[in-house]
């Protein structure tokens, strides 16, 4: 086990980094997300709706906390990966995960606003949901395409020469500075992952109650 002495203590286990994230609690905090997020919370009193939305998002909620921690340690040392081949497939699902993360946030938004009489509330709520709904057919389809991607360039590290980027800097670097651009490299590899799982689970257990759509 290699533990960076870096002011965060980032570690490169996938262990660590799965406790880090609670990826094992995904599945459970993704169940019944929508279930909250399409009631009817008209005749509702506010502190009820409040309540309730901090009751049943609360899993989901931290997930993504946990997410946004460890990527702000990965932010400490992030590489340019345009030389990668593996950078399409990084950049796609962290955008995906940023659009999805920020429509989560506007639909609980709008549905507090409109419980506490705002009008305009109802109509963002309906706004998101919609672009929820069309941002999910891409989770279907590119993000899981593109794990498969990044998963397959990962688990085929020497063949695929994937180390080749650092080891021509290697010359300009010293080694500390090389082995951490590696260690938080990897940890920004395996993040994604996790930010493709959690956006998975919501669209495979929540999506068809939106649009009636089933997930081949």
């Amino acid at each position: 086990m290699i533990n960076s002495p870096l002011q965060y203590g980032l570690s490169i286990s996938a262990r660590e980094l799965a406790e880090q994230t609670g990826l094992a609690f995904v599945p459970q905090a993704v169940k019944g997300v929508w279930g909250v997020l399409l009631a009817d919370h008209r005749s509702v009193p506010f502190d009820e709706v409040d309540q309730r939305l901090q009751r049943d998002l609360d899993l989901l909620d931290t997930a993504r906390l946990n997410i946004t921690r460890v990527d702000r340690q990965v932010d400490l040392y992030r590489l340019d990966l345009s030389k990668y081949a593996i950078a399409p497939a990084v950049t796609t699902i962290e955008s995906i995960y940023r659009e999805y993360d920020g429509l989560l946030e506007t639909v609980a938004r709008a549905i507090r606003e409109h419980a506490a009489g705002g009008l305009q509330g109802a109509a963002d709520r309906m706004v998101a949901l919609g672009r929820l709904g069309l941002l999910g057919s891409r989770v279907a389809s590119e993000v899981r395409e593109n794990l498969k991607i990044l998963q397959a360039l990962l688990s085929n590290v020497y063949g695929y020469d994937f180390l080749s980027p650092f080891q021509e800097d290697q010359g300009r670097r010293d080694f500390v500075s090389f082995f951490f651009a590696t260690q938080y490299t990897y940890a920004r590899f395996y993040l994604v992952q996790v930010k493709a799982m959690l956006l998975l689970h919501l669209v495979d257990q929540d999506l068809a109650r939106l649009t009636g759509w089933e997930m081949s």
